[in-house]
């Protein structure tokens, strides 16, 4: 007779390589790599690599310095890809939903029950000597391909946060570079209130020696020095809003005390805008637009993975039946099917098929948000390059010529000081007019920008060698 033990160990043997083999099948492609979609703005820059083996302990991590000296915009949005604490944040998001694709493809733990009856102490049930033991294995297998279904729907949010990561990566940058065009402004701002500080000098000179040598009234002087404070004070103003740029712009990798200089970059490299209809056409490639395919598919996969839980799992168990008072074994087995007659999962069918419409419609709403202010953007984007070329082919060259030949004329005593005064004044208007002009263009091209996905043109901040100078 064979012994209940060895039995025993013989059904553990042939049940733990049925489940050895279901395991394998179920463990199959769940090594997963983080996949960024390649299409987004400022795919030439790399972010951080964020891995399980050596997750960063904080941006402190990173081996990248505070920059000094001057630094380029690259330079800037590089820090921010690296450095920013809500990126980084987010990456592991994305993170965090591929190993949900790992457990979405895992097969069910198998079970194990024990189960003992006829335990007594009566004159003809001595304890456990007439006990009937089941010692029994239970596994249940889903049908209607549900695991696969499952895993579908989380490879397909595992995608949606792939989406909102490039989303998420284009609003740093946009918000990067508008920080960097701010504090190329700012910078400008500051040697243009330089220059007009060093003019009103040279005027405060001039009137000074024209009131020694009695041709002019005292007043003139007393107002010569008045402009002079005027413009110091002006220049402590376009300090102020230098240092509050810089720090807005360090902020972006994380930074509150910024130690670099200056900034590196031309303003006045601006160019003609492409066709609005070619941009209406690139808003695909915004991954606010589209992650809506991914959505609908992700709406349908929810859909059909809904509809496989109307066919009911099968639990199918294997055990052995221990007779102690007579010492001997039997094998158990047994199949257990719920009966679908109520529940067919009706309610989360229909549930899931209302969703994947409402998706449709929020793709149709996104797209006409998206191109309503592409429309609006294009409208400010093409008056400020009007206005910046106006003002440097027109205005600018004539408030120059104004205020020239008023000085030379006054120097010879042919006009009067308040003349030279509103001459310089409506120079340096002007001329802080277009560099807002010009800083107002690159704004709003980042805007355009993020909405199409992609550089409207090449010739932007980005790519100027020209230096803005240093600290102020």
């Amino acid at each position: 007779m064979v012994s209940g033990g060895h039995m025993l160990k013989q059904l553990l043997r042939h049940f733990a390589f049925i489940w050895i083999v279901l395991c394998a099948v179920g463990a199959g492609d769940t090594v997963l790599a983080f996949r960024e979609d390649p299409r987004h703005m400022g795919k030439e820059i790399s972010a951080y690599p964020v891995t399980i083996e050596n997750p960063p302990s904080g941006t402190d991590g990173l081996d990248m310095g505070e920059p000094s000296g001057v630094i380029t915009l690259v330079q800037a949005l590089s820090l921010s890809i690296m450095k920013n604490p809500g990126l980084a944040a987010y990456s592991w998001e994305v993170r965090a939903a591929e190993a949900r694709i790992i457990q979405a493809n895992l097969i069910p733990n198998p079970e194990f029950a024990f189960e003992a009856e006829e335990l007594g102490w009566s004159d003809y049930q001595n304890g456990i000597g007439s006990a009937v033991m089941y010692f029994v294995f239970s596994q249940m297998l889903e049908l209607g391909d549900k695991r696969g279904k499952r895993t579908s729907v989380a490879r397909l949010e595992t995608d949606i946060e792939g989406w909102e990561y490039a989303s998420k990566r284009l609003d740093l940058l946009a918000e990067t570079t508008k920080a960097f065009i701010k504090a190329l402004e700012a910078r400008k701002k500051v040697d243009l209130s330089k220059r007009f500080h060093d003019l009103a000098r040279q005027v405060f000179q001039a009137v000074s020696e024209r009131v020694e040598a009695g041709k002019v009234s005292p007043l003139e002087k007393t107002k010569a020095q008045v402009t002079v404070s005027a413009t110091r004070i002006a220049l402590e103003r376009a300090k102020r809003q230098w240092n509050v740029s810089q720090k807005r712009l360090a902020a972006n990798w994380g930074s509150i005390s910024p130690v670099f200089e200056g900034v590196s970059g031309d303003l006045e490299k601006i160019s003609e805008l492409p066709d609005i209809d070619k941009l209406l056409q690139k808003t695909a490639q915004n991954p606010d637009q589209a992650r809506w395919e991914t959505e609908i598919l992700l709406g349908e996969a929810k859909l059909e993975f809904e509809k496989s839980k109307r066919i009911p799992n099968v639990t199918v168990s294997a055990g052995l039946q221990r007779f102690e008072q007579t010492n001997n074994n039997a094998l158990v087995v047994g199949l257990s099917i719920p009966i679908p007659i109520f529940d067919r999962n009706q309610g989360s069918i229909e549930e899931a098929r209302h969703n994947l419409r409402k998706v449709e419609e929020q793709k149709k709403v996104a797209g006409v948000k998206i191109k309503t202010e592409l429309n609006s953007a294009y409208q400010i984007l093409s008056a400020s390059y009007l206005e910046a070329m106006m003002l440097k082919n027109d205005v600018l060259p004539a408030a120059q010529r104004v205020f020239d030949g008023l000085s030379e004329g006054y120097r010879e005593g042919k006009f009067r000081y308040l003349d030279v005064l509103d001459a310089q004044r409506t120079l340096f208007d002007a001329q802080a007019t277009y560099i807002e002009a010009l800083a107002n263009y690159h704004e709003t091209s980042v805007e355009v920008e993020r909405l199409i996905g992609q550089r409207v043109d090449k010739a932007r901040v980005a790519r100027g060698q020209r230096q803005e100078g240093g600290k102020p």
